[in-house]
């Protein structure tokens, strides 16, 4: 009598460990994927909030004296909330109009303060929350 050992397929074990490779590399395509994600997130907030400060600073320099900011700030309106306004506004009204004595810090928010001397030193903070993070950039520029 003839016995044939032939076996066709795969085993078991065979079948659990490609199953354990093809989760191991799709876990690590969807972490890289979610990550940048993340940096994507992360980078346009940040391109905004860029955007808004060089507005600020330009329509400030161009558009405001050195007595309106000295003003602005003596009546404690140096506040913008920067989670309330678009590109639009820097269009249509004037920085100084934008201004209030009041923001909610959980906000995003950019804050003006001045050193008035020959050269008008203005220091801008713009403050705003990523991933439960508070993140707070100063810049500053003369105006004279």
């Amino acid at each position: 009598m003839l016995i044939l050992n032939k076996k066709s397929g795969f085993t078991l074990v065979e079948v659990m460990c490609s199953i354990a490779v093809f989760s191991i590399i799709f876990i690590s395509a969807f972490t890289i994927k979610l990550c940048t994600k993340k940096v994507e997130n992360y980078n346009n907030i940040l391109t905004k909030y860029t955007y808004y400060c060089t507005e600020i600073k330009n329509d400030l320099l161009v558009n405001a004296s050195r007595e309106d900011i000295v003003k602005l700030i003596k009546s404690n309106k140096k506040y913008i909330n920067l989670s309330t306004i678009n590109e639009n506004d820097f269009k249509n009204e004037n920085v100084i109009n934008l201004f209030t004595d009041f923001v909610n810090q959980e906000d995003a928010y950019a804050e003006i303060n001045a050193i008035d001397d020959v050269l008008q030193h203005i220091f801008v903070k713009v403050s705003f929350s990523f991933l439960d993070k508070k993140i707070i950039y100063n810049f500053d520029f003369y105006k004279g």
